[in-house]
């Protein structure tokens, strides 16, 4: 696994170097969320905790498609223009910008709808939507990254999102919180953060 493939002005490619880091930052990650569903379960209601991660899967499903497959295809040709990463990004953002807001009211349209005291729980919703986005909104500056070469500044990214969740998860149940909001708050601060270190490690980058 040690081939490598050079780019033009990017770090040089390494399948195992990268791959190596993307899987340690995998596997940090999903160990960091595990113990976040035991703080989470024994912090929260049931009830509440179930509106939570059922507000977090439907804005991401909803969501997913504002994608578009772009980041992939960033990571498939970046390697060959490393100069034209960082503006393609924006491109990227410009379109998934536009995707965006009919599934966003259609996401509105549905809990308005369809879930039961939406005006108290719209804070929540709310928080778990922007979540949703600033999510999908990591994939092309992560994804640059991989492409120049800096697989492991993607990887740190990740870390530093779940690490950020994970601390705010903790600092709630230390002082005892039973507040879903504020739980929500606290992963919303991680996935900001994951998304502006990645811009920022993205411009300073490439």
């Amino acid at each position: 696994m040690a081939e490598s493939v050079s780019n033009t002005t990017g770090r040089e490619l390494n399948m195992g170097r990268d791959s190596s880091w993307l899987i340690g930052a995998d596997i940090i990650a999903v160990f960091l969320a595990l113990i976040g569903q035991i703080v989470l379960t024994r912090s929260l209601a049931t009830e509440d905790y179930g509106i939570f991660i059922i507000a977090l899967d439907i804005f991401a499903t909803a969501f997913l498609i504002i994608d578009l497959g772009l980041p992939t295809i960033l990571t498939r040709d970046g390697a060959k223009s490393v100069d034209n990463i960082w503006p393609a990004i924006w491109r990227i953002y410009r379109i998934q910008a536009v995707c965006m807001v009919p599934f966003v009211v259609i996401a509105l349209i549905g809990i308005t709808t369809f879930v039961e005291d939406w005006k108290l729980l719209m804070p929540l919703l709310f928080t778990c939507m922007i979540v949703a986005l600033a999510h999908i909104f990591s994939y092309a500056p992560r994804s640059g990254l991989r492409a120049a070469g800096y697989a492991s500044i993607e990887a740190w990214t990740k870390v530093i999102e779940r690490l950020v969740s994970m601390a705010g998860y903790l600092t709630l149940f230390y002082f005892g919180s039973t507040s879903v909001e504020a739980y929500a708050l606290a992963f919303l601060l991680g996935a900001v953060l994951g998304l502006i270190s990645s811009l920022m490690f993205a411009y300073n980058f490439l």
